[in-house]
């Protein structure tokens, strides 16, 4: 039986890791580091491999670093993960049916591909490991490679679950809006995900560049919609439950009109097995939703992905982080027990907020879960906004004394 990566346990593959050559230092990333990490870290400068000067230190370490993670992915195989491959909750249905349990490849292997790994390219580190680039295929990816498991805070079989958790939501996943999982590897220690190559994240666009000028609103209202339109592709049957600036990917980032993804679904749960979360309090406490700070309710929902996202727009309207200077402890007393939410008075005062957008936020912001909108009627009601933004700044028409 096939896990929902194409692997089985056991398997083997060739993944091959490049530790020389030369890379060109692409803003990409997978995203969605860990401990506040922007998963998107840049590189500067290139990668000083092949360059006309010496190669700076940070540059020599990534390049060893890199290599080192090749050699250890050296003899994998990553068979593709898509939507067609059969996931273990379906297989354990199909068994008990009797039915084949081929899939829609009607039981054929994917045949696998190498993946090299470029020198010189994190794009990303934390705690569980980095995000690097890397060649499947043909194409340009993110590779999400995870740390030894003794040096991770938790346990090696808890780090598996983590993963193989990410890998069962990713790979049901297929919107414009949510990161494609490509490939991925579960055979301990050799942990990775391979995902599209996205140019940036949400949280480096709003806080890369100190006094950079606030977000427009029209621009600020497209990616909303994007994002509250993944959420409604989701939810039926995921909740996200780590909804956040870093944790939302970009392509053409300065433009108008970027592409928007949402990634890091390693705290993911499928509607089905979201009865009892042995973590509900899984998350970044800035975007919590109340009931995640409450040890009593363990029926996280998808109404927190909705509060998490009132959070990632004010963001992107007031161009602050949400509660700054303000430790979990504190914080938690604040949104629970005194129900204080982030102020909207001076975005309204300044025009960055109309009126029917505060609304919208505060029912994303209500305290019991079950009055915040649903993902669907946030894409309908942030249109409607960006309408009526867009008609008060269209000039009217010039009138002409006869």
């Amino acid at each position: 039986m096939r896990h929902a990566s194409g692997l089985r346990k056991g398997d083997t593959a060739t993944a091959m890791g490049a530790a020389g050559g030369n890379s060109s230092s692409a803003s990409g990333a997978c995203g969605g580091g860990d401990n506040g990490d922007n998963g998107v870290g840049g590189v500067g400068g290139g990668s000083g491999v092949g360059g006309g000067g010496s190669p700076s230190p940070t540059a020599v370490a990534d390049a060893a670093a890199t290599a080192a993670a090749a050699a250890e992915l050296a003899e994998l195989t990553l068979p593709p993960v898509t939507p067609a491959t059969p996931h273990r909750a379906d297989l354990r249905l199909l068994d008990k049916s009797g039915l084949p349990t081929g899939g829609a490849n009607g039981g054929r292997r994917e045949v696998p591909l190498q993946l090299l790994l470029l020198p010189g390219t994190t794009r990303g580190q934390g705690a569980c490991g980095r995000v690097v680039e890397g060649l499947y295929g043909g194409r340009r990816v993110a590779v999400k490679l995870v740390a030894d498991t003794h040096t991770w805070g938790g346990p090696s079989e808890e780090l598996l679950q983590t993963f193989e958790q990410e890998v069962e939501v990713l790979g049901r996943c297929e919107h414009a809006n949510v990161v494609r999982l490509i490939a991925a590897c579960l055979q301990p220690p050799r942990l990775c995900l391979v995902m599209e190559l996205m140019e940036t994240s949400l949280d480096r666009v709003l806080h890369g560049r100190p006094g950079q000028a606030l977000m427009p609103l029209d621009k600020v209202l497209h990616i909303a919609i994007e994002i509250a339109r993944g959420l409604a592709y989701l939810h039926p049957f995921i909740v996200h439950r780590d909804c956040k600036p870093a944790n939302v990917l970009l392509n053409d980032p300065w433009g108008p009109r970027p592409v928007v993804k949402i990634t890091d679904f390693g705290l993911s749960r499928l509607r089905s097995t979201v009865q009892a979360t042995r973590t509900p309090g899984a998350g970044t406490p800035a975007y919590l939703a109340p009931e995640g700070y409450d040890a009593a309710i363990n029926v996280i929902t998808h109404q927190a992905d909705i509060y998490s996202f009132g959070v990632v727009l004010w963001e992107m309207l007031s161009g602050s982080q949400p509660w700054q200077h303000r430790d979990m402890m504190t914080l938690a007393y604040d949104v629970t027990v005194r129900g204080q939410r982030l102020p909207l008075k001076a975005l309204e005062a300044g025009g960055r907020c109309p009126h029917k957008l505060r609304l919208l936020l505060q029912q994303c912001w209500e305290q019991d879960p079950r009055r915040r909108p649903a993902a669907a009627e946030l894409v309908k009601e942030l249109a409607r906004v960006m309408q009526y933004s867009t008609c008060l700044a269209s000039p009217g028409p010039t009138l002409f004394r006869m």
